[in-house]
């Protein structure tokens, strides 16, 4: 496959001389990479299950530095700045390279690459004073080139991060370091540790009772925003697969497709109950959340009259079926969708649910081993390429039907109460980036800002890198009795985990303090300028 690439890229620049279309050049290189990726995972776990760890490890570092030299390849032969110019002339592409000039992926870069741009600031410094002290390296062109502590390379991002707004972009930063820690560190074990005791108490009831106290759980964990689906899968296949093996002497087989029908027929009444409950009764009376959705921008607009076209359609399903669980079904209640419809678009669903649910299955004692295995992380996998996926091409779909009816969704009606809401909160804003622009606020605020972030970089690093020496490695399948000694507490190590936790709370009490500041800064902003915009106001009619 990466030969075909190669070939066809070499046949269009010998025939061409030039790349005049990056469509087809995309497809494929997306086609290849995903192809290469999903071969490279299900090999390596199949040969992780049969006890092969050096050829899977092996398997592994081959994969890697082939991507790597397919991905430097394709970009020298398409070009950066091919790339960005391409993307400026599509719908997506617009709107993707507008948000990566944006304060908030300029606080990803620093929460996420502070370690690998000061280790390549080093290096260039290094390399810099090698090429002006001595007769090796490139040779220094000008003076101007010569005056500079890093090389030419190196001082162009220097020069490009120091034109960012850092007050906006640190406070950003420390918000990331929130963000991050609930979702992906925080959530996971809470949800891990809560279903885990919620299977050990079901375990003891007949499978009615259990399956029917699983639904009410998984509602309730699906009407919460930051829960994702996946760990309500998981746990539903372990708890009910095990509860009917156990208790009726079910086939493991037959046990696992009943706990993934259950996860299935819980995933499509909580569609129902998140879009008329949440998004119909609750979310349609909040200006608060109609406007956290967008629900005047153009986007939106092309959303609902893709999810008004009754039956099958392509985009439609992707929206449905790639959106996040909770603000998805959430928005179709607020836009006053028929529940019948998003309902039909949402059963492909079945293509994420069984295969999570599966894997779920795969993990109690009474599964098959072998192969068997091998194929959780492949099932997990799988559903994870199906939903990026889904989410990708509805992002494209959306913007491409905003761009083509433009004219068409500007004039629709907008909601009044959320453009008033929307414009108090942009003056919000920019009052906000006023006051917290870096040159304008105080030492003592500045350097605890670089404080709090880098306690907030030093503390997610700890526990993505060293996560096992933080916490106790628990999953969902595992037993609080026996893992952590009957107590929840537990799963957090000492000393580092203890500490880690500790700096990451400081950092949190910083973000707290200062956005209360923040607001105060604001009031006074605002009311100076309500002044100043009255006494304007007089001199003119006095005029």
């Amino acid at each position: 496959s990466l030969l075909i690439f190669v070939i066809r890229v070499e046949r269009q620049r010998r025939r061409t001389r030039a790349i005049v279309d990056i469509e087809p050049m995309a497809f494929w290189f997306f086609f290849i990479m995903t192809a290469f990726l999903v071969s490279m995972w299900i090999t390596s776990t199949m040969l992780q299950s049969e006890t092969d760890v050096n050829l899977s490890s092996t398997v592994v570092v081959f994969s890697v530095v082939v991507i790597t030299t397919f991905i430097i390849y394709a970009v020298s032969i398409l070009g950066s700045k091919y790339l960005i110019s391409q993307a400026k002339k599509s719908p997506v592409g617009s709107k993707l390279v507008v948000f990566l000039q944006s304060d908030w992926v300029h606080a990803l870069i620093v929460f996420f690459l502070i370690v690998p741009l000061g280790v390549y600031f080093a290096i260039s410094f290094v390399t810099q004073c090698i090429r002006k002290y001595t007769c090796l390296g490139k040779h220094i062109e000008t003076e101007e080139e010569r005056k500079r502590w890093m090389t030419k390379e190196a001082w162009r991002v220097y020069a490009e991060m120091c034109s960012w707004e850092w007050g906006t972009v640190l406070t950003k930063c420390l918000w990331v370091g929130i963000i991050f820690f609930t979702i992906i560190i925080g959530i996971g074990r809470v949800v891990a540790l809560f279903l885990s005791f919620i299977g050990e108490e079901l375990a003891k009831f007949p499978l009615p009772v259990t399956t029917t106290v699983f639904v009410i759980i998984g509602l309730v964990m699906f009407a919460l925003p930051p829960v994702p689906g996946l760990p309500v899968y998981l746990a539903g296949g372990i708890v009910l697969t095990r509860n009917a093996i156990e208790q009726l002497n079910w086939s493991f087989h037959n046990a696992a497709m009943y706990a993934a029908l259950v996860n299935y027929i819980l995933k499509l009444i909580a569609i129902a109950l998140q879009q008329k409950v949440i998004g119909d009764w609750i979310g349609s009376k909040s200006v608060y959340i109609r406007s956290l959705c967008g629900v005047n921008s153009l986007e939106l607009r092309a959303m609902r009259q893709i999810l008004e076209k009754k039956g099958f359609s392509i985009p439609k399903i992707m929206i449905l079926v790639g959106g996040p669980d909770w603000p998805t079904s959430v928005l179709t209640g607020i836009m006053k969708l028929s529940v019948t419809q998003m309902l039909i678009g949402s059963l492909p669903h079945i293509l994420l649910v069984v295969p999570a649910s599966l894997s779920g299955s795969l993990l109690i004692p009474q599964a098959p081993g072998g192969v068997s295995q091998g194929l959780r992380p492949v099932l997990l996998t799988l559903t994870f390429l199906i939903q990026a996926a889904a989410i990708m091409v509805a992002f494209h779909y959306t913007a491409k039907y905003s761009n083509d009816h433009r004219a068409e969704l500007q004039s629709m009606e907008p909601d009044k109460a959320v453009a008033d809401y929307d414009a108090d909160k942009a003056l919000d804003h920019q009052a906000s980036k006023e006051v917290t622009t870096w040159r304008r606020l105080p030492r003592a605020v500045r350097i605890g800002h670089l404080v709090a972030v880098g306690m907030m970089i030093t503390s997610n690093l700890a526990f993505m890198l060293l996560g096992d020496f933080c916490f106790v490695p628990f999953s969902v399948e595992d037993s609080i009795d026996v893992k952590l000694n009957g107590k929840v507490g537990n799963i957090v190590k000492v000393p580092l985990g203890d500490i880690m936790l500790s700096v990451f709370f400081a950092a949190c009490f910083y973000v707290f303090v200062f956005t209360r500041y923040r607001k105060r800064r604001i009031s006074k902003f605002l009311q100076r300028a309500s002044f100043v915009g009255e006494r304007e106001s007089r001199l003119f009619d006095n005029l």
